[in-house]
């Protein structure tokens, strides 16, 4: 059986037997092919979650969040102590 693979094309090229006048097909696949198993070690430092990076991200994001909540609030406080009906007795 001949298989020959192209990644640039991505495309494979099937013998189904050995012989001169064998028929050639060819098909196409979006496959990437085989992997690879992966140590422990590269995982942890490519796949697995990084613990590190996602506490710098909520680090970064709650100034964003958190500013535009306490001037809200602010407001809206504000706003609903001129807006309350004051008793006089």
């Amino acid at each position: 059986m001949d298989i020959s693979i192209s990644s640039a094309q991505r495309y494979h090229t099937y013998k189904v037997y050995d012989a001169s006048d064998a028929k050639t097909q060819v098909s196409y696949s979006s496959e990437p092919g085989e992997g690879g198993i992966v140590a422990f070690r590269d995982y942890d430092k490519k796949i697995s979650s990084h613990y590190w990076d996602w506490l710098a991200f909520a680090l970064m994001t709650c100034p964003t969040l958190v500013i535009p909540l306490v001037l809200w609030y602010n407001s809206n406080s504000l706003y609903e102590k001129v807006s309350k009906p004051s008793k006089k007795n």
